[in-house]
């Protein structure tokens, strides 16, 4: 009886997982007629005297004639062997709604307006009026659904897609998305332009278009250049802007002399002021520093022993010797917003950037690099993407009309199950396997029964 009260437990939702198996249950019902049907009296009597006899006999047995009892266990060791292969089972639980992954372009553009200046509405961003457009959907999804709409971005768990806050525009340009590595069929694209068809297979995508904006493109000591709507630009002088104005580069007295020659040929070009500091002071455009923490790299197999050593390393078609030695070979930082641009041959950094930082893991150069042209253009340019750039100094790509709005929602959002249906699902399993073993059990135990009842009767 506990085995009976445990399988069937609460039996909201039970369910057969076969249906077709229920057609057996004809079967009992077979059997039990032919049994009537062989209980028909096929004797011939002969002899008044005995023909009379017999029928007093028979009106009085019919009174008592049943089935016999092997054949009523039979029938219900078939019925129970049907319920069994039909596999009872429970409905699951409901889900508590749909969650959807939101992959955001944070581009420069997606923080210009949505129309140029002198429009309707020039304060609408466009990463605003693409968020909108979301929302929108998902008030009509939830109106649909018994539940509502949660999003994740990548990292946590799914939250209402309401607690979710458009993004902050990052301190330096974050590039274009990369749409081709998140199309699935429950994610959804937010930005400004619409994207290829051949780049987006079931994801959805919630653009909001917008007009070309002009802007500056590039700012320096006496100016910036200006793009114009129509394609070109200009240059333009800032009234009372001087030398210096655009910006303030700081650089760690121990930073080699190769590169402090070069970040003052690039900070000059752009009109920024350098200076030498320990450190990086009241956050700069641009810091270049020594690492101070952590131990030193250690050297490549055959470089030498203690002491000062020597690496050979190299990148964007040039290579060169630099040397590691005492704490101004200490390692530079890496995580919490640092990625590493120059490693040793042993696959560890020597170099690391963040936004607005560059941090040196070795002493100095040892010689010449082996191409001093793209030597100067390869740290020209971890220059220019460390540089914390001003907001308003956005690329001509970014600047372009962004065509019209398009809406179009994911193929198919994830489900997203209600608390504890994991756990309850196992105990709705158990309790189906419990009470197909149960009914299984029985059925052979009735079909023993059944033959033990044959036996006894022959």
């Amino acid at each position: 009886m506990m085995v009976l009260a445990y399988a069937l437990g609460p039996t909201m939702g039970l369910v057969f997982l076969e249906p077709v198996a229920l057609i057996g249950l004809v079967a009992p019902f077979v059997l039990l007629a032919l049994g009537l049907r062989r209980q028909e009296s096929r004797e011939v009597y002969l002899g008044t005297t005995r023909l009379l006899s017999a029928q007093e006999a028979g009106e009085a047995g019919a009174r008592k004639r049943s089935l016999p009892a092997w054949l009523v266990a039979a029938a219900i060791a078939t019925a129970l062997g049907v319920l069994a292969l039909a596999k009872p089972g429970y409905e699951g639980a409901p889900p508590q709604g749909v969650v959807v992954e939101l992959v955001v372009d944070q581009s420069p553009s997606m923080y210009l307006p949505l129309q140029a200046q002198g429009a309707a509405t020039p304060a609408t961003r466009r990463i605003d009026a693409a968020w909108e457009a979301f929302g929108r959907w998902a008030d009509g999804h939830e109106a649909d659904i018994t539940g509502g709409v949660y999003v994740t971005t990548g990292a946590g768990d799914p939250v209402p897609w309401q607690d979710v806050p458009v993004p902050d525009e990052p301190e330096t340009a974050a590039p274009e998305v990369l749409w081709q590595a998140h199309d699935a069929a429950s994610t959804v694209w937010i930005t400004d332009r619409g994207v290829d068809d051949q780049d987006r297979g079931s994801a959805g995508l919630f653009a909001s278009g917008g007009e070309a904006i002009p802007g500056p493109v590039s700012v320096g000591a006496q100016g910036e250049i200006y793009w114009k709507a129509d394609g070109t630009s200009e240059f333009r002088e800032v009234s009372g802007q001087g030398q210096g104005q655009a910006g303030v580069v700081r650089l760690d007295p121990d930073v080699p002399r190769v590169l402090r020659d070069l970040a003052g040929v690039w900070a000059d070009v752009r009109g920024m002021r350098l200076e030498m500091s320990e450190g990086a002071g009241d956050e700069p455009e641009l810091w270049v520093g020594m690492a101070s923490t952590g131990a030193p790299p250690e050297p490549s197999p055959g470089t030498g022993g203690t002491g000062s050593t020597s690496v050979r390393v190299g990148r964007d078609g040039w290579e060169a010797d630099v040397s590691l030695s005492g704490s101004e070979g200490a390692a530079p930082r890496l995580g919490d917003g640092w990625g590493p641009w120059l490693l040793d041959p042993a696959g560890q950094a020597l170099v690391t950037m963040a936004p607005g930082q560059v941090e040196l893991g070795f002493a100095d150069f040892q010689g010449q690099p082996s191409d001093e042209a793209a030597f100067a253009v390869s740290w020209i340019g971890l220059f220019d993407r460390a540089r914390l750039s001003p907001n308003r100094v956005v690329e001509p790509s970014e600047r372009r009309a962004a065509g019209s709005a398009v809406a179009i929602p994911p193929s198919e959002p994830a489900v997203l199950e209600a608390p504890g249906a994991a756990a309850l699902r196992d105990q709705q399993a158990e309790r189906a396997a419990a009470l197909r073993a149960l009914l299984a059990g029985a059925a052979a135990l009735a079909g023993l029964v059944a033959l033990v009842l044959l036996v006894l009767r022959k």
